[in-house]
């Protein structure tokens, strides 16, 4: 047996077309790549290093992120398996190389593509093509800090990074975003925390949808509870999300009117949602409660 990395996980990315190739998560963005489903007979490696942190345990990269979060968002474009996008200060790019992603002391496949600013740190990313959208908090990500609590969106969208200003989103942590494959001006994104009654300046809603790229947002919290949001999928034609108790769902072309998806889910916080390659079922995990399955 091999414990590749111990303590706190993080991430998982798994080819939804083999499945002895992933991707697993460290904390502080370390992450590793295996290709053979993680055997190893304790003569072979499992496991490769691949990742840009400052932080990594193994080597360090050469440019490097210095801000990770303690768990940093990664994932893969929707539209292609290979190019996967990671977050910490910067906005890193594979470049498309997927499982044959190489990261050394000397030489690293991630690229740097956006600096989201000092004391920033990116806890929410997703890719669609050439189009990324970054969410990301200043400051400790703290809003009971000392300094000033800030929070915004970085997106490429239109050709050129920049940060979306929209006076309808909160100021508070964007958690996840769920893309349009067939467009990526069509974005969701959901917010942790609670409303401004909690957190001065905080904002209300926890839900906003946007058809232009980040130009313009719609909040369709509609009647969800004033709870953090954790994650969000599309299945069954439904925008699904994780709160901090349990998960809801409302139409995905008609989002705003919410109710509480299957039965017999603990009323605990729903951390991750993920929905099987075949689209037959969805698995929330939830903290404390196991995992739970659902099919469609």
């Amino acid at each position: 047996m091999v414990s590749p990395q111990g303590g706190d996980g993080g991430d998982v990315l798994v080819d939804p077309a083999n499945g002895n190739k992933a991707v697993t998560e460290y904390v502080d963005l370390n992450m590793i790549s295996t290709v053979n489903g993680g055997v190893s007979n304790g003569s072979t490696h499992a496991f490769a290093t691949i990742n840009p942190s400052c932080f990594n345990p193994v080597f360090t990269p050469n440019p490097c992120d210095p801000d990770p979060r303690f768990i940093a968002p990664f994932g893969a474009d929707v539209t292609n398996i290979n190019h996967w996008v990671a977050g910490g200060e910067f906005v890193w790019d594979n470049q498309g190389k997927g499982w044959n992603t190489s990261c050394s002391a000397t030489a690293c496949d991630w690229v740097a593509v956006h600096d989201t600013g000092t004391s920033n740190t990116i806890n929410a990313i997703a890719d669609a093509g050439k189009v990324t959208y970054a969410g990301w908090c200043g400051n400790g990500c703290n809003p009971a800090g000392t300094a000033p609590f800030t929070s915004g969106i970085d997106t490429n969208f239109g050709g050129t990074w920049h940060t979306v200003h929209s006076h309808v989103l909160p100021n508070r942590v964007p958690t996840s975003f769920t893309l349009d494959p067939h467009n990526a001006a069509h974005v969701i994104v959901t917010y942790g925390a609670f409303s401004r009654h909690w957190i001065p300046g905080g904002g209300v809603g926890h839900v906003f949808v946007s058809s232009n790229g980040g130009g313009a947002w719609k909040n369709i919290s509609g009647n969800l509870p004033d709870v953090p949001v954790n994650s969000s999928v599309v299945w069954n034609h439904q925008l699904v999300i994780g709160t901090d108790v349990g998960v809801f769902a409302t139409s995905a072309a008609a989002p705003g009117t919410w109710v509480r998806l299957g039965k017999n889910l603990p009323a605990s916080p729903s951390v991750a949602l993920s929905v099987a390659p075949d689209q037959s079922f969805l698995v929330v995990a939830t903290h404390g409660r196991g995992l739970w399955k659902l099919s469609g």
